[in-house]
């Protein structure tokens, strides 16, 4: 997945976000769990923030067990 289509995860207001501790020993970094563009792709795009923006630094497919994460929310 791009990462110009792995930002469009924030659009979506029931995406979950987790810190992600055991990988931020130099940066806070998160994982979102999310649709893209209110379809049935679920994703999962780890970020940081640098000052007010996001950095992206990977994106792919969701995983079974997050998508039934998402699902259960």
């Amino acid at each position: 997945m791009d990462f110009r289509t792995a930002v469009r995860i924030f659009s979506d207001g029931n995406r979950i976000e987790i810190y992600g501790g055991e990988h931020s020993e130099f940066e806070d970094r998160y994982l979102a769990i999310g649709l893209i563009d209110s379809k049935m792709i679920v994703a999962t795009v780890i970020y940081t923030e640098r000052g007010r923006s996001l950095r992206v630094i990977s994106a792919r497919k969701a995983s079974n067990q997050e998508r039934r994460m998402y699902d259960d929310r």
